[in-house]
């Protein structure tokens, strides 16, 4: 049920694109969409007065980003909120771009969203299994996709991850320009090549545009999402008619958000890969399989929390998750009630592996900080009901 709060928020908000008629893209997918929205403001940043909206976490997020607020609950009151958004309103320059994330929060949702904000362009990045407890499958979760490109402006263009399997097959049904990008073959915009650092620190990425071939080098990028997401910028930048130099020279100050799939230093001499923010079975599956192959002086450690909204795939995807980690790392430390499946498929796996077992991730922080030895990589994930930030930060000294 909408709340009074955010039926006036959404009235704000199509009043303000009416009035000021911004060029709106909408990332939507399972994940990827934080680092994806983050790397298309650098690829338009040296053109275009570009504003991007936080996660959404709730319905509201979506207008308080267009109106450029911060988080809804932050707010005192709702004619606060309107004061302080107006006011900023008369006294700034308002973006010509504005950049907002649609997650599938509920049936219907994005697609209505989409009615209200008018986005020129749609940016779709994976398929998997979000709020499955809502949309039963992910062909259903596809369906629910095609269905928000197609509530799209006549005149809009969606970019479109070519890599995900899923994706590709909405594509003949889209009623709109698509522009696909990916390391697939037979992506318009394409990285031919991607290679990390010997350091693990930072990627070098060829990119084929129609023919003609740059290259790049992203010193805070390790991962194959982060390969993605920059494919997405620069198919989003293409599309509006930025050159693929100009979206280079902004991506290269890119850096992943704390618990983005982001690489940051901690205690004892130890190295963070931190992707506490959220989860999915996807998700953290193409974290795990990036972590596997990151070099480090000391030991690999793996720490998990329970995903969310997997309803009767529960079991199934989290013991998938602790087969999977036990072939990478010797110790593996378990959080929450559904990652007791995925202790159990690490023990049956015939790894060798060390596990541990909490409740939650307050007992796991307080736990790990004597464990952890210089040289160290520790690998931070879970859903975002686990809060695993409270590792993270605790890793992190504070």
């Amino acid at each position: 049920m909408t709340s009074f709060a955010e039926k006036i928020a959404w009235y704000r908000a199509e009043n303000y694109i009416a009035q000021y008629k911004p060029y709106g893209i909408a990332v939507a997918g399972t994940y990827g969409r934080y680092i994806a929205s983050e790397a298309i403001f650098h690829a338009l940043k040296s053109h275009r007065h570009v504003r991007k909206g936080d996660a959404v976490e709730h319905s509201i997020d979506i207008p308080d980003g267009i109106l450029g607020a911060k988080k809804h609950s932050k707010h005192k009151g709702i004619m606060r909120f309107l004061m302080r958004e107006k006011m900023k309103e008369l006294t700034q320059f308002e973006p010509d771009t504005i950049i907002t994330q649609l997650p599938l929060l509920r049936p219907t949702l994005a697609p209505w969203a989409v009615s209200r904000i008018l986005p020129r362009m749609l940016v779709f990045t994976h398929i998997g299994l979000e709020h499955v407890d809502l949309f039963v499958s992910k062909e259903t979760i596809a369906h629910e996709y095609l269905a928000l490109a197609n509530s799209l402006p006549k005149d809009a263009v969606v970019v479109l991850n070519m890599d995900d399997e899923l994706l590709r097959t909405l594509i003949e049904n889209i009623n709109h320009s698509v522009i696909t990008c990916g390391v697939h073959p037979k992506s318009d915009i394409r990285i031919s090549r991607a290679v990390r650092n010997k350091d693990t620190n930072g990627l070098f990425l060829e990119i084929a545009v129609h023919g003609t071939q740059e290259e790049v080098f992203l010193p805070s990028l390790f991962a194959k999402q982060h390969v993605s997401a920059v494919a997405a910028a620069i198919a989003t930048a293409h599309g509006m008619g930025v050159s693929v130099k100009d979206a280079i020279h902004g991506l290269r100050a890119i850096k992943p958000a704390r618990g983005n799939l982001s690489r940051i230093p901690g205690i004892n001499g130890s190295t963070i890969i931190d992707d506490s923010h959220d989860t999915c079975p996807e998700q953290l599956e193409s974290s795990l399989k990036s972590f596997a192959t990151l070099q480090g002086s000391g030991r690999k450690i793996i720490i998990l929390g329970d995903m969310d909204n997997l309803a009767s795939l529960g079991i199934s995807c989290h013991e998938a998750v602790g087969t999977q980690a036990s072939s990478i790392v010797s110790m593996i430390v378990f959080v929450g009630d559904m990652m007791r499946h995925g202790q159990d498929g690490a023990l049956k796996s015939g790894n060798k592996v060390d596990t541990h077992h909490f409740e939650t991730s307050s007992e796991a922080a307080n736990w790990l900080p004597e464990y952890i030895r210089e040289g160290d990589m520790v690998f931070v994930s879970g859903g975002k009901s686990m809060k695993m930030g409270k590792v993270v930060k605790r890793l992190l000294g504070k």
